[in-house]
């Protein structure tokens, strides 16, 4: 009755561990963090794709992502239904960090060879506040320290007795023929070679999940050197051989994937290029790579005590890794791993340098990367700095020894609560409340296109592309009502006689020349409205206009007489046209207006060009309407489309200017016949001298 208390016990405080974990990454998991945040947006939009047959091995929007992240949401978003992507998309991260806490348990009892420092670095890691957050955020990083912790795992179980095994092989009694395959030697060495290959097996899947997978091989390689001084050739053959193993076994997975890195190289370097610490170096500290780095070695050994990441995205902005009381006994505990590696005891020692080489190599993508300390990029560390502080514990426990078990269980308690305590707060309360997540996480853009929503009850509702194509309003909008537009120079009247409202971010407004650019489009013909988000700041600046108001727009002269009725290629009809004063040295206004009578399957580009008495060309601009936000193949017989197009006029151009239009499929070069002819001279237009007007 005894012994089954005592085994009840043991199992009770990693199973508490793991519901402590489980609650804190589930509630409310689909309210907070709020919003769809772009990168879960790209996210989702990618799990989409594969559930509707996009199969890719890396998906290179948004700056390009490994595939495993998007294959995992894909199942979650077909069940929970694509109307509810945070969840799905939360919901696995918040599997994937509930399955690390375990197997960190699993690592840390195994490889301390104690079941309470196993359970106390799992603790650690479920009430990290770092952890926490990345396991209620729909993105990749999540992944990154449960396959290195799986990585190291089963690397140590192939390497980890090599000494003993060496030992083992020396004193066994030769085995017969028949008895080889059953010997315990010969079951030791399979179990180890599936070990080796399992290592790879979850290096492989580190590659395909995030950046950080790619430096797996340098922690193994540096242990492996490591036990490779001073040791025996046995020695080296059990630590040489499982590496080989496993580098095959993670190279021949990786192949497929490797495959679309050479055929794509941008998809390898592209991110990381990016944000590297020469980029940095060159921006910010004069080409310096030593000031840079210096920056960067105090920022990411400042993240554990003083300040951590800034980013609302990564973490409550500078809030550190540890708590007051972790971070003491982090500090106990890397005093430890310092003694275990200057010991003379060759099993602490290489304990230690391996969890040394873990720590080093996965803070290299932050420490070699802008904007240190980077949660996102530093994250496969992770789990070796949260056994910092168990180590620490489990020595202020040994310690304490004559202190009465109870007294001692009830310091674990105290740790854990206090930790729990801590991340509870700065994340449900402080974080939850931060002005600025509103803005991070895009909650402002759904509050802003459920207005939009709202008016396209009962008009055609156009938004500018910067916010159109933002992944979380295009992810919202899929299937809905809002259509893309760049309005600056482009009305569109469509032909179900609905008003228009065209939409910008209220930011656009502040740029120069606004007013004149809306005034000459629109005129005092738009009704103006800002659309204010929940923390009453302007988050679109909207413009409607009646169809009823058609004839005070701009477009107004009649083109001039031609065979068809000035059609061109019999499905696009140029109904009028305006031409502001051609100053040399200027931008000209030429303003069309286009009807559509006929549907066009390919996406055509209009050129305007300015010629001079002797028919050379003084000024030309090419581009589809709407700068390519709303193009012919988007028209409908009976849509209406006011563009305005600026081509520069030269600075030499002289005498009379003659305006000519025209429309060509881009693919081909082949250009819409009108009549008999190709493009359509709309008029003689005299250019302006300073004297005049």
């Amino acid at each position: 009755m005894a012994s089954r208390s005592v085994r009840l016990l043991r199992l009770a405080f990693p199973a508490a561990v793991v519901l402590l974990a489980a609650a804190l990454r589930l509630w409310h998991l689909g309210s907070l963090p709020p919003g769809l945040q772009f990168d879960e947006a790209h996210n989702a939009i990618d799990a989409g794709g594969v559930l509707d047959g996009v199969r890719l091995l890396f998906f290179p929007d948004n700056g390009g992502r490994e595939p495993l992240v998007t294959y995992l949401h894909a199942p979650a978003l077909a069940l929970l239904g694509r109307d509810n992507p945070v969840m799905a998309l939360r919901f696995v991260s918040a599997l994937v960090g509930i399955a690390t806490v375990c197997v960190l348990y699993g690592f840390a009892r195994r490889f301390f060879r104690d079941r309470l420092t196993g359970a106390l670095a799992a603790a650690f890691l479920a009430t990290s506040y770092w952890h926490l957050h990345f396991s209620r955020y729909g993105i990749r990083a999540v992944l990154a320290p449960l396959w290195t912790t799986l990585t190291i795992w089963a690397w140590w179980r192939a390497v980890g007795a090599a000494d003993t095994r060496g030992a083992a092989r020396a004193h066994e009694p030769r085995p017969s023929p028949a008895s080889r395959t059953t010997s315990p030697v010969h079951r030791a060495l399979a179990s180890h070679t599936a070990a080796a290959m399992a290592s790879g097996v979850f290096m492989a899947a580190a590659v395909y999940s995030h950046p950080s997978g790619r430096l797996l091989p340098l922690i193994l390689i540096a242990h492996a050197l490591f036990r490779t001084v001073g040791q025996r050739r046995e020695s080296l053959r059990a630590t040489w051989q499982p590496l080989l193993i496993t580098g095959a076994t993670a190279l021949a997975l990786f192949v497929p994937l490797g495959l679309d890195f050479a055929s794509h190289p941008e998809h390898f370097f592209g991110h990381p290029s990016d944000v590297s610490l020469a980029a940095i170096a060159e921006s910010q500290y004069g080409g310096s790579l030593v000031r840079a780095a210096a920056a960067n070695v105090r920022a990411v050994a400042g993240m554990f005590f003083i300040a951590g990441d800034p980013s609302t995205f990564h973490n409550l902005p500078g809030l550190p890794v540890f708590d007051p009381l972790t971070a003491l006994l982090a500090v106990v505990g890397s005093g430890l791993l310092l003694a275990a590696i200057l010991s003379r005891r060759s099993a602490q020692r290489d304990r230690a340098v391996l969890l040394t080489a873990w720590l080093g190599v996965m803070l290299i993508p932050t420490l070699l990367s802008d904007r240190p300390p980077n949660y996102s990029r530093a994250i496969a560390a992770l789990p070796v700095i949260v056994i910092l502080p168990a180590l620490g514990t489990r020595w202020l426990l040994d310690q304490a020894r004559g202190v009465p078990r109870r007294a001692r269980q009830g310091l674990v308690v105290l740790l854990i609560a206090a930790a729990t305590f801590w991340t509870s707060w700065h994340y449900f309360h402080t974080f939850a409340q931060t002005p600025h997540v509103y803005y991070s996480y895009d909650v402002e853009k759904k509050d802003a296109y459920d207005q939009l929503v709202a008016i396209s009850a009962d008009a055609n509702v156009f938004l500018h592309p910067l916010w159109a194509q933002h992944a979380s309003i295009a992810y919202m909008n899929r299937n809905g009502p809002v259509r893309t537009l760049d309005g600056r120079d482009t009305v569109a009247l469509l032909a179900d006689g609905r008003d228009s409202v065209i939409a910008f971010p209220a930011k656009e407004e502040q740029r120069e020349g606004w007013d004149e650019l809306v005034a000459d489009l629109y005129g005092g013909v738009a009704e103006h409205r800002i659309i204010r988000d929940a923390q009453g700041k302007p988050a679109l600046s909207t413009y409607r206009i009646a169809r009823g108001d058609l004839d005070r727009l701009p477009g107004q002269h009649p083109p001039p007489a031609t065979a068809n009725g000035v059609v061109f290629g019999n499905a696009i009809r140029l109904a009028g046209y305006d031409v502001g004063p051609l100053r040399a040295g200027e931008p000209a206004s030429v303003t069309l207006r286009w009807l559509s009578e006929a549907e066009v399957d390919d996406d055509l580009t209009v050129f305007v060009h300015l010629l001079d008495s002797d028919g050379k060309s003084v000024g030309q601009m090419d581009r589809e309407p709407g700068w390519a936000s709303f193009r012919t193949s988007d028209w409908e017989p009976g849509d209406v489309v006011i563009d305005r197009y600026r081509p520069l006029l030269a600075a030499d151009a002289e005498g009379p200017v003659t305006v000519v239009v025209g429309w060509y499929d881009q693919a081909s070069g082949k250009r819409l016949r009108v009549g008999n002819v190709d493009a359509l001279e709309i008029g003689r237009f005299q250019i302006e001298t300073e004297g005049d007007g």
